[in-house]
């Protein structure tokens, strides 16, 4: 019976700390990867990749008609976490024009160009054609954050939705245009340490209700023995 309340006390005491790690961090070493979003350049709208789907591709007839205004339907928002990047691409041969990613200041997409919101991490891409692109932005704040082609202004027009995470990290790789959701290596030593530490403590617990429950079954075994 003292056994038995010793193994529990241990496995009680890691399990805490386990908790208490999680809970600390306000994240598990999966919510601290970072994602890149492919969003997709095509004349003369953009659109995130993933969206408007029928059948096994993309429909651009109905992303065409959905973003290609003023005020792009909601389907044509990229929407990300904090830590996230975008990564606007223009796969051929559906993009020949040439155009640009821009930074605005607001939904009214009237003022735009490069630097004029702090606030905004997008900047200017400046004018790009095949091959171009792709042109990359990292997004470490929540926020709505609006762009638009300053070749076609009044038409290509797009918005980022970065979601707050808690314990998000920043931190992107290079990949290829294609693929819709790629997830990157985690940025930080610090992040991947406390994914670690969290693994190391469940597995502590583990090792030690099995060692447990062997010494109370070998402690059996040799009880009956002397009986």
């Amino acid at each position: 019976m003292r056994g038995l309340k010793l193994l529990a006390s241990a496995v009680g005491i890691v399990s805490a700390a386990s908790f208490a790690v999680f809970l600390a961090t306000g994240t598990s070493p999966v919510d601290a990867v970072p994602v890149i979003k492919q969003t997709h350049v095509h004349d003369d709208y953009y659109h995130p990749a993933g969206t408007f789907l029928v059948g096994p591709s993309t429909d651009h007839n109905l992303a065409k008609a959905g973003c290609e205004q003023a005020n792009p339907v909601p389907q044509c928002d990229t929407i990300i976490n904090t830590g996230d990047s975008v990564r606007w691409v223009a796969p051929a041969p559906l993009a020949v024009n040439s155009h640009t990613v821009t930074e605005c200041t607001d939904g009214a997409f009237t003022v735009c160009g490069a630097g004029v919101s702090t606030a905004n991490p997008i900047e200017d891409s400046g004018v790009r054609a095949q091959p171009g692109w792709p042109y990359q932005v990292q997004f470490n704040n929540s926020g709505t954050y609006y762009y638009r082609c300053e070749v076609h202004p009044s038409v290509m027009r797009g918005r980022v939705v970065v979601n707050f995470v808690a314990g998000a990290v920043g931190g992107t790789i290079d990949l290829p245009v294609t693929g819709d959701i790629t997830r990157a290596a985690p940025a930080t030593e610090d992040s991947g340490s406390t994914g670690w530490l969290t693994y190391a403590l469940i597995a502590a617990t583990g090792l030690i209700f099995i060692t447990g429950v062997g010494t109370l079954a070998r402690k059996r075994i040799s009880a009956q023995s002397d009986d």
